[in-house]
This record gives structure tokens, sequence and C-alpha cells, in this order.
């Protein structure tokens, strides 16, 4: 089921229903894939957990435009089957996605205190940076 709606303000909010692994596929680990979802499109979204079924609703809202999109990064994100999906199944056209190894050494000068290095390089750059720690030794950038 796929539903959408214009209210008086001119924001849209458009609903589909999603099955459990779908819905973790939208939500990603730690909740990394949604929030990135919202911030490419401008958008909010909501998954009522709550609901009755298997298959719980998805709500988009937003201008009319940003939901067009969000459903478009949804509509590759499940469509892709690149394990775990995430952040690198939803690089649009034009742009890419690069990993590097860092020094675990090297990790806390990037993130900086409070994260203030790192909210720093991504205004100043327009990339999404993510640190995911590997093991003790390295982490990994991207």
């Amino acid at each position: 089921m796929v539903l959408q709606v214009v209210n008086p303000m001119g924001e849209t909010t458009w609903s589909m229903l999603a099955t459990p692994d779908k819905v973790g596929r939208i939500i990603g680990r730690s909740g990394v894939t949604i929030k990135e979802l919202e911030t490419r499109s401008g958008t909010r979204i909501q998954i009522d957990h709550k609901a009755l079924g298997e298959q719980k609703p998805v709500h988009v809202s937003g201008p009319p435009s940003n939901v067009d999109l969000c459903k478009q990064l949804i509509k590759e994100l499940l469509e892709n089957d690149t394990p775990g999906g995430g952040l690198n199944a939803i690089a649009g056209a034009g742009e890419a996605t690069r990993s590097m190894e860092c020094p675990a050494g090297i990790v806390g000068r990037i993130i900086g205190r409070g994260g203030e290095t790192i909210r720093s390089l991504q205004s100043a750059s327009g990339a999404h940076i993510l640190v995911d720690q590997v093991g003790l030794e390295a982490a990994r950038a991207s």
C-alpha cells in the first residue's frame, strides 16, 4: 500500500508498508541509514513499530520535491542487493563513496572534542564522514 497526502501548508506525507527486513534496511545500523536519508532529502521519516501486522507503515513528510527525492532514495536502497545496504547502497549519481584506513590514534583527532572537528570537516567539504572503528588497531573513515 502506498499513500500520499498534501496538507494545507503544502507539506506532503507519503506512506508505504514495509516488511521487517525492509524496515531494518531503512533504519540501518544504529539508525545511521534513516538519519542519512532524512539529511539527504530534507524530510522526516517515521516508522510505526506498534502497528498491527507484519508490515509496518513508513511515513515520509516534507516539501513535495524533498519527499519525491526520499522516495527515490528508499527505492534505490531497497532494490540494491549490497549486503548490509546502508550508506553505500544509496550513494546517488554524481556522488562517490571513499573509504580509508586510519590508525586508531588518529581517530580522536578526526572526530575532535565533542565531534567538533568532524562536523567542521563535513560542513566545509559538504561530505558525510562516517568513522567506523574496526578492531583496536585501526579505524575506517569514509
